[in-house]
Formats: structure tokens, C-alpha cells, sequence
């Protein structure tokens, strides 16, 4: 939603849809231009190994990003390692992707810090981006939170 109502840049990608599956419903109702426009890849794991992808990517003009994936261990760990080696600073959101075990997780986020990644949580990438919450942008970004994050705890 940040990406979409506060026209943050957005690049949505995937890989094998027919096989994997689409992009989350959530995900598509929240931002449908962006997911409209979305990179399909072909398999690539590491997501800057498409050419499409990395184009898109530099289009955007930014030397920082903020990454989610599927996978940490799999699709985030590989996209990331691509992006550090590409030059760009990186953001991982820890609470937006999942392995299938805790350690996988942890052993991933560990090797995101030992390259120079930094690993938030998608509430401390929120307030990363809109640090005062009363600018109307930050209104905007607090409603965020309450809606996406705050109102589905303990659910």
C-alpha cells in the first residue's frame, strides 16, 4: 500500500507463475498498476540475473532498496545478494517473507548483516520512510500501519 498511495516506487516481479502461482491477492488489490506491470521471469532465482528485471530496476533511480520475498532462504537471500553485488544499499523487510524453518530464517537474516544488509521489520521500514507522522504523507503512512499492521495483531 505504501507504494501505491504514497506513489513510493514499486517494482513487483515473479518467477514461473504457471507453475509457482500468481502474486498474493492482497498484494495485487493493493497495488493493481504495479502488479499490472509486474517483471515475469522465466526461473531465475536471483532476480537481477534477468535482464527485464535489472532494467526495470535502474529505471527506478535509486541507489537504495527495500526487498521483500517469498522465501528468505531461497528468492529474498539469492535477489539480495544480487542487488548488494550490483552496488545498490539494501533494506530487507524481515516480517514479509518466510522460510520453512526459524533457522533458515535466522541463518538468513544473519548473512544479510554480514554484507552490509539492513534488516527491519516492515512497521521500522515504514518509519523509515515517513519518520514524522505529522506531515500528511506520514498521516498517510500511520493509517498504513493501523490497517496492514497494528489492527491484525494477536490474529
Amino acid at each position: 500500500r505504501l507504494g501505491n498511495d504514497l506513489k513510493t516506487p514499486l517494482l513487483i516481479t515473479t518467477t514461473m507463475e504457471d507453475y509457482v502461482g500468481p502474486t498474493f491477492d492482497g498484494i495485487q488489490k493493493a497495488a493493481p498498476t504495479q502488479h499490472a506491470n509486474r517483471v515475469k521471469r522465466g526461473g531465475t532465482i536471483n532476480c537481477f540475473l534477468d535482464p527485464n528485471f535489472n532494467k526495470a530496476v535502474k529505471e527506478l533511480g535509486r541507489k537504495k532498496l527495500i526487498i521483500a520475498g517469498l522465501t528468505t532462504d531461497i528468492c529474498l537471500l539469492q535477489t539480495v545478494k544480487g542487488a548488494v553485488a550490483e552496488g545498490y544499499e539494501v533494506i530487507v523487510v524481515s516480517d514479509a517473507s518466510g522460510s520453512m524453518t526459524k533457522m533458515a530464517d535466522e541463518v538468513s537474516f544473519d548473512y544479510f548483516r554480514q554484507i552490509g544488509v539492513k534488516v527491519y521489520s516492515s512497521n521500522a521500514v515504514l518509519a523509515e520512510l515517513y519518520p514524522d507522522f505529522g506531515t500528511p504523507d506520514g498521516q498517510k503512512a500511520m493509517q498504513i500501519s493501523i490497517d496492514e499492521v497494528v489492527s491484525k495483531l494477536g490474529k
